[in-house]
């Protein structure tokens, strides 16, 4: 058995053949596949529990009701699990609103299953790698109140001073053996709080500021009030990640009341014993040599030792890695820095080798003890891998790609770039923490500074704008930038996303747009098509030739006249409505004019829309025309062809079902069943010929004679049919799978209903309620009973099958009386 067959899909498809074909491919790639019809049943099959669902693949458009997207959210409201998007909709603004919701994958319907098997695999490493994560820092939080529970309930008490030697922490045994509250401790200097601290422990403090570890046994604390307390403590250096010393802990221990304190102590090893016999994460005690004193239960499964195996062992039997000096490298800064996280290798007793994460902190004492946790990061190791793998991938599409991209913070300063120097010449090293500014023409400094700020003043999430750009080499590189804002949980704007496009060349473009005007103007003037220019005041300010041989007025003369002066008066109140609508609105508009000219009516074409020339004005109006009178002609040539064309598509079908009627009869396989499925959709093919509708068709005609077609070729005996069918109308989207159920139950009935001792007779009945827009459809024949061993709801044959798929795509639903005969009832509302 393969991994994807313990995985079971919810697969979220309106279309009952489109979900049956989907389901078969992912049955094929071993995966149980569960199917739902409805954004509405896919959410109760997630909440019910009671389907082991392990991924969703969600449809968009799901017919009336939630669309997928919507069914999505509310199901990861409920429960965490991996959705893939599987849609037709390319559009972006689509991809983007799944991407909110989550982000699994959106696979594109007519990829192909391969496509679909990785983008189902990849969704569940995603998934897995998001569990890792989350059970990664799980653990991390647990070894961390873990040894936070080891401080408070050792015998010693801690506090940690930063380098002002304030108080930064202080356990629990500290407030108590030294008669303090945390409150008042918190923040003070140490001074503050104990005023009567002795010289040699000032000292300490100073030395340990200094990187020394000092330590005293029975030291005598003499306080200001008389009292003495005898103390056993140790100072030692803390270090911030960049290995500088942030302050110094204070490790110390009253001995006033050690007998009752030893016994108190030992009922909290005992405890701490037992927990770290429960623990996941392996823990060890080894002396400074490194060998091996105690290890916990974990350690010992870890490893695959048992533990009085461990304690013939030292760290280099454990660490494949480990050498005499590397173990007198690390224990040494372990005792100096007090504590160590560092990665390592592990090395089991079966010789396997496996990434660990090693927390080891430093023991003082009579004798020098090291401690440490040690937790398997085998799958963390594999996960920042893939992580790596997948920004090296992205780092070298960026490197690669069309455009210069970058990030700033909200002042412009760079803080990745990606292959500058293949843009502009500079590496990308010189460009980090500059500003974008420096590279920017400066004769336009102050204008891209105004630009930025008012951007990040405003809602707009992205910015668009051009500029020119000084390259390395001192020449300047036209661009088209586009910023985005990247915002933070709390919607504050983290960083700029910039892409950079070189425009240069289209920049050169424009400048050579510029200096063909005068050219443009000899084609306006020499174009067959009709233009002409009309002011706000109504005159001619342009005209060409075309438009003067039209009206019959020479250039001169046309020019400057008013448009009501060369117009017939019922012409000129249309264009002057026509004009008013343009100015208000600002849009172009296209419209069709007739004019009789020569005694014929001709029909032109004009495109207007207005012009503004300087801002602020008003503007003028140009007309772009041309005669379509042919076009007109063979318009209505295409409507006869498109007529044509339908009939020429059913006497296809017809040749179709001709050919495998043929086959059928040489061939051992039955193909009868398509060649009646094939005239069901023909004859949609024929009722939209005949009738003129291209979307709907007339239920009374079409079911009535598709029965008739379909028995007219039963030619062992004749069938008697009965027909009961309201006249009314549905679309063609539910009368394909309507024709298709009648065609497959009256098949039914021909190859297994009737018997030889009763009449063939066939009922048909289909009727609307007009009140709530249901339909319900009644078929039944005589002769054999319905088989009790065929489940209806678990059907076998692809007929059946095919039934109850249809029904569901019309979102209906299906009874059958088996005795004494069949009796199939079908409801549906209305999909029209």
């Amino acid at each position: 058995m393969n991994e994807t067959s313990k995985r079971t899909i919810l697969l979220v498809e309106d279309d009952a053949i489109l979900a049956m074909s989907g389901k078969m491919s992912l049955h094929q790639l071993g995966y149980d596949v569960v199917v739902a019809h409805t954004g509405e049943k896919a959410v109760q099959v997630v909440f019910d529990d009671t389907l082991p669902v392990d991924l969703i693949l969600m449809d968009i458009d799901l017919g009336p009701g939630i669309d997928g997207t919507e069914a999505a959210e509310k199901v990861l409201n409920y429960r965490d699990i991996p959705v893939v998007f599987l849609s037709s909709h390319t559009e972006p603004e689509v991809v983007e609103k799944t991407e909110k919701i989550t982000s699994y994958g959106y696979v594109v319907k007519d990829s192909g299953i391969t496509v679909l098997d990785a983008s189902i695999k990849m969704a569940f490493k995603l998934f897995e790698a998001k569990i890792r994560e989350q059970r990664y820092k799980t653990d991390l939080l647990h070894s961390r109140d873990l040894m936070r529970y080891v401080i408070e309930h050792t015998r010693g008490a801690v506090a940690v001073h930063d380098r002002d030697l304030k108080y930064v922490y202080v356990s629990k045994q500290y407030l108590d053996q030294y008669n303090v509250h945390e409150r008042d401790v918190i923040g003070k200097h140490h001074y503050e709080v104990f005023p009567d601290l002795p010289l040699k422990f000032r000292d300490a403090h100073q030395r340990a500021l200094r990187g020394e570890v000092s330590r005293g046994e029975d030291d005598a604390y003499k306080r200001d009030d008389g009292t003495v307390a005898w103390t056993r403590w140790e100072c030692r250096p803390w270090y911030e990640a960049d290995d500088t010393i942030g302050g110094f802990v204070v490790y110390s221990e009253v001995l006033s009341n050690e007998p009752a304190t030893r016994m108190t102590t030992q009922d909290t090893v005992n405890y701490l014993r037992s927990i770290l016999r429960t623990t996941r994460d392996g823990f060890d005690v080894v002396d400074m040599s490194g060998r091996i004193l105690d290890v916990n239960d974990a350690h010992c499964e870890m490893f695959g030792y048992t533990r009085e195996e461990f304690l013939e062992l030292s760290i280099s039997d454990i660490d494949p890695d480990e050498t005499p000096d590397l173990t007198a490298q690390r224990t040494e800064y372990i005792r100096s820095t007090g504590h160590a996280v560092f990665d390592a290798r592990g090395l089991r007793k079966d010789a396997t080798v496996f990434d660990v994460e090693v927390s080891a902190s430093f023991l003082g004492g009579e004798k020098d003890r090291i401690v440490a946790f040690y937790r398997d990061i085998t799958e963390r190791k594999k996960f920042e891998n893939e992580l790596k793998k997948q920004k090296d991938f992205l780092q070298n599409i960026i490197n690669n790609g069309f455009d210069f991209v970058s990030l700033t913070d909200i002042y412009g300063n760079y803080s990745f770039v990606g292959n500058s120097y293949r843009f502009f010449g500079y590496d990308e090293e010189y460009l980090l923490g500059k500003n974008l500014t420096e590279i920017f023409d400066p004769e336009n400094i102050n204008n891209l500074d105004a630009a930025l700020s008012e951007w990040l003043q405003n809602n707009e999430t992205q910015v668009k704008g051009e500029s020119r750009v000084l390259a390395a080499n001192g020449s300047y590189i036209w661009v088209e930038s586009l910023g985005k804002k990247l915002l933070g949980k709390d919607g504050e704007i983290k960083e700029l996303l910039w892409s950079n496009r070189d425009i240069s060349e289209r920049k050169q473009a424009e400048e050579h747009a510029i200096g063909v005007q005068d050219r443009l103007q000899k084609i306006i003037d020499n174009s067959p098509l009709l233009i002409h220019e009309i002011d706000t005041s109504g005159h001619y300010v342009l005209v060409n030739e075309a438009t003067c041989t039209l009206l019959n007025i020479a250039k001169d003369d046309l020019l400057g006249k008013h448009f009501e002066d060369v117009l017939p008066s019922e012409a000129a109140v249309v264009f002057r409505e026509r004009i008013d609508h343009l100015v208000m609105t600002g849009k172009q508009m296209t419209v069709d004019d007739t004019l009789h000219i020569d005694g014929q009516d001709r029909v032109f074409r004009t495109m207007l829309f207005p012009i503004f020339r300087h801002r602020g004005s008003l503007p003028t109006v140009i007309g772009m025309g041309y005669e379509i009178t042919k076009e007109i002609h063979l318009l209505k040539e295409k409507d006869f062809l498109m007529q044509e064309l339908n009939h020429r598509v059913k006497n296809n079908l017809a040749m179709i079902s001709s050919l495998i009627n043929l086959k059928a009869s040489e061939a051992a396989p039955d193909l009868s069943d398509i060649q009646r499925q094939i005239e069901a959709v023909g004859l949609i093919h024929e009722k939209l010929y005949q009738t003129g509708n291209v979307t709907e068709i007339c239920v009374k005609d079409y079911i009535g004679d598709l029965v008739t077609s379909i028995f007219s070729s039963f030619t062992s005996r004749r069938v008697r049919i009965e027909k009961d069918i309201d006249d009314f109308c549905v679309s063609t989207k539910v009368a394909v799978p309507l024709g298709l159920i009648v065609n497959e139950i009256a098949t039914n009935a021909v190859k297994h209903g009737f018997s030889d001792d009763k009449e063939a007779f066939f009922f048909v009945k289909m009727k609307k309620d007009t009140e709530n827009g249901r339909y319900a459809l009644t078929l039944s024949n005589t002769g054999n009973a319905f088989p009790e061993e065929i489940d209806l709801n678990n059907p076998q044959t692809l007929g059946l099958r095919l039934i109850s798929a249809l029904t569901g795509q019309l979102g209906g639903t299906i009874e059958l009386q088996r005795v004494p005969h069949p009796v199939f009832s079908i409801r549906f509302g209305n999909s029209k």
